[in-house]
């Protein structure tokens, strides 16, 4: 969603590039139009990036939550500990405590 703003953003610049009546200035209308196409591969660098970032950070993501599946899956088959007092297995706040 955030891409597709930026996209939409890049395209109404695009256009407004295209319409610009430069008139007598130090910019011609190629050059505008070459710094607009180099923002638009600059545009797509970030664009991938991102993505790329977001793939990165979710695959983290699903790793850390299958550890943790495996470290409670594993308490549950072993059960308690030898020594009932300490819990290395399992979070403390997941183990019920016998009384």
């Amino acid at each position: 969603m955030l891409l597709d703003g930026y996209r939409v953003g890049f395209r109404v610049l695009w256009e407004a590039v295209e319409q610009v009546d430069l008139g007598e200035g130090p910019l011609d209308r190629d050059g505008l139009i070459r710094a607009a196409s180099a923002m638009g591969s600059l545009h797509a660098a970030w664009a991938q990036s991102m993505t790329q970032a977001y793939h990165t950070a979710a695959e983290q993501e699903i790793v850390a939550r299958e550890r943790e599946r495996s470290a409670l899956v594993g308490a549950v088959l072993e059960g308690p500990g030898r020594d009932a007092g300490e819990r290395t297995t399992a979070p403390t706040w997941w183990w019920p405590r016998r009384s």
